[in-house]
């Protein structure tokens, strides 16, 4: 690291320290957050065990806190499933006190004759400004130093110092075995990980096949140039809107030959797959979000007696989905007008220039990792030996959910046919409630791949079944970027136990009007999103907290309009944090290196927040017709994109650096154009 570049990013670092400590949040409303969030889980395992009862009525004991008593009262009464009679036989028993930090809760079910039905207990921690630093320090080192891992490794160890009461011995061993060998090990982390380590062995096979070329060879027929290789893989992320995580792999790996060959840089083959993935998913009607959306949705409906369903309020919040909308316009925008502005106009530039499409000046380590197999000298190159194995790992997984989603509700007693579209919708919605089968199934899908490239390329004798395995474990070379997906699983963990979303929820309590309800909370779903790097973690902390809000003004729209806010914001975090699994998967299989990839694609984000912001959710609180924002939106997105942007293929807009390359005459520089329009 240059020294340079280790004095900026101490300076920062102490600036942006100095500052967060001088925050403060609502200190109330912070305990009556998180006691909220407490309740909540256990309230779940509680209505169980009632139900099992024949619903009895409870006697309700509640001591601890004085100022929280009232607070759960309230809180525990909106939940329908549970009545309270002070006569009663049952005792649900509740003590919330706070202690060094945390706060703690225990709950208990006993009868007259002293026997326990239930117990439970759980603690959190009570956000401060400390639960800040270490997210914004992984930020602001992986900008800076442009080192990843270390970024993040060194986040992670700041925050177990922080839980871990500054003992840096202590701290270190609870960073390695907590936080990263804690999400290396668990189930939901392996499954994932080899769900990638087996796709992108099954890419290599169809790259060293002559599959991929074969695939090339017919989209060159219709995408000639920069901007049609664009547009292609732009319309290739839509097509694949069911998963986010197998979006981002397959167009990733599947595109970035073609892109390279047009000279595409792969900041903007990141930016395309990672804008076609989270906020596709997240607006898809069958998808596999759709299931933890609907449950969320519908857990609070049922607390709060709204008396709509899960589904509905999913359906309801739709016309209110300003930012992924409008995310998914302008990449459409910026692919077909070939346009550009600030850090990926130079990415583009240095691509369509030199051919050198990635950073040079990057510690990149992602590359050397991903990279496929070459393809084997003097064999057909037949576009079907990729699309039959990518379609199949598709089909596999589609028809595995329909499957077990049928299967869980027949055992429910339910009797919709998987045939209609309420059927398929109810098939995603109840995977997403049954643990981590949809990720089991992910991996299913790609062994399954596998096999059937395995099957494809011997049948035709193109591969042996030795260059088959060797092309699948030639895979290990992801290892060192899995890496930044463990780590940034891990600081996401950091940022739970730390209370921050908690923290950065409490600093704008009490702080605006009804009117603007719906514009902060998705500018609060945006910067809790992005600062712990999860957006199921948002969307369950911020659900259950602002629909009461909303509600309370007595109009459902505003309710709608916020928890669409809520969905929305927690997508934007998720698009564009660096310490996001999902960003991280963008960079990773388009071969971009990570802070390459947030750097660019940060303006573009940012503008798509903006303008959801100003000509979404503010005018929409007053009442104008969605239909009229959108239309306002687009056109601001698109007057923006031609007054600021910029043809990176035009010779003039790069006159001045051709000069300084001074390498070659101006003639020998080939450069491929696809222009729209003059600049």
């Amino acid at each position: 690291m240059k020294k340079k570049q280790i004095i900026i990013s101490i300076c920062i670092t102490a600036i942006v320290f100095f500052l967060v400590s001088k925050l403060e949040g609502d200190g109330l409303y912070l305990r009556q957050l998180t006691a909220t969030t407490m309740v909540r889980t256990m309230m779940d395992d509680l209505v169980g065990v009632v139900e099992k009862q024949g619903n009895p009525k409870l006697k309700f004991e509640l001591d601890g806190d004085p100022q929280l008593k009232s607070y759960i009262q309230e809180k525990m009464s909106q939940n329908k499933k549970i009545s309270f009679d002070d006569k009663s036989n049952y005792t649900l028993s509740m003590s919330v006190n706070e202690e060094n930090g945390n706060l703690n809760s225990s709950l208990s079910i006993i009868k007259n004759d002293a026997t326990e039905l239930h117990s439970d207990s759980r603690s959190l921690c009570l956000g401060k400004w400390t639960s800040l630093l270490p997210p914004l320090l992984a930020i602001i080192l992986a900008i800076t130093l442009r080192k990843v891992l270390f970024s993040l490794s060194a986040a992670i160890w700041l925050g177990a110092m922080l839980n871990y009461g500054f003992k840096p011995i202590e701290a270190t061993r609870y960073a390695i075995t907590k936080y990263f060998l804690g999400n290396f090990i668990g189930d939901f982390s392996l499954m994932i990980l080899a769900f990638v380590f087996v796709l992108v062995g099954m890419v290599n096979i169809i790259n060293h096949g002559g599959g991929m070329a074969g695939v090339i060879n017919q989209i060159t027929k219709i995408a000639k140039c920069a901007r049609t290789a664009c547009v292609s893989a732009v319309c290739l992320g839509t097509l694949i809107f069911f998963d986010d995580y197998t979006n981002t792999i397959v167009v990733g790996t599947t595109m970035r030959s073609f892109t390279d060959k047009m000279r595409v840089s792969r900041e903007k083959l990141a930016y395309i797959v990672d804008s076609t993935s989270a906020p596709l998913a997240g607006l898809a009607v069958l998808s596999t979000w759709i299931g933890f959306e609907v449950l969320q949705l519908h857990k609070m409906s049922e607390f709060m007696g709204i008396g709509i369903s899960g589904y509905m309020l999913f359906l309801k919040a739709l016309p209110f989905r300003f930012y992924c909308i409008f995310t998914i316009v302008f990449v459409f925008m910026i692919a077909f007008l070939r346009r550009d502005f600030g850090p990926m106009l130079k990415a583009e530039r240095r691509a369509s220039l030199t051919g050198e499409v990635e950073n040079p000046d990057s510690d990149h380590v992602i590359d050397p990792m991903i990279k496929a197999a070459d393809p084997k000298p003097n064999i057909p190159e037949r576009w079907y030996n990729a699309a039959i194995p990518v379609a199949s790992v598709i089909v596999f997984l589609l028809v595995s959910i329909f499957w077990r989603g049928s299967s869980l509700l027949a055992a429910e007693g339910s009797n919709i046919s998987i045939l209609s579209i309420t059927g398929l919708r109810e098939c995603f919605i109840s995977i997403g409630g049954d643990g981590n089968t949809l990720f089991l199934i992910m991996l299913l899908a790609s062994v399954f791949g596998i096999i059937v490239a395995t099957i494809l390329f011997t049948t035709q004798k193109i591969l042996t079944l030795g260059e088959i395995i060797k092309s699948i474990f030639s895979a290990w070379r992801i290892l060192p970027a899995a890496m930044i997906l463990v780590l940034a699983w891990a600081i996401r963990q950091v940022c739970d136990d730390l209370g921050t979303a908690f923290f950065i929820a409490s600093l704008v309590n009490g702080v605006f009007s009804p009117v603007v309800l719906p514009l902060i909370i998705f500018l609060i779903a945006a910067a809790v999103s992005f600062a712990t790097g999860t957006s199921f973690g948002t969307m369950g902390l911020l659900i259950p907290t602002v629909a009461p809000l909303a509600f309370a003004f007595g109009d459902t729209t505003i309710l709608v309009m916020s928890l669409g806010a809520v969905l929305d914001g927690s997508i934007f975090g998720d698009h564009c944090s660096p310490i996001s699994d999902t960003t991280v998967l963008s960079a990773l299989s388009s071969s971009c290196d990570l802070t390459d990839h947030v750097r660019t694609q940060m303006p573009y984000a940012v503008l798509c927040m903006i303008v959801a912001g100003l000509c979404g959710y503010l005018p929409a609180a007053y009442g104008v017709p969605s239909i009229y924002l959108y239309g306002i939106g687009i056109a601001l997105l698109l007057f923006v994109l031609l007054v600021v942007g910029r043809n990176p293929d035009d010779e003039r807009c790069f006159y001045k650096v051709k000069n300084k390359l001074n390498k070659k005459p101006e003639s020998a520089v080939n450069i491929e154009r696809c222009t729209v329009g003059n600049n």
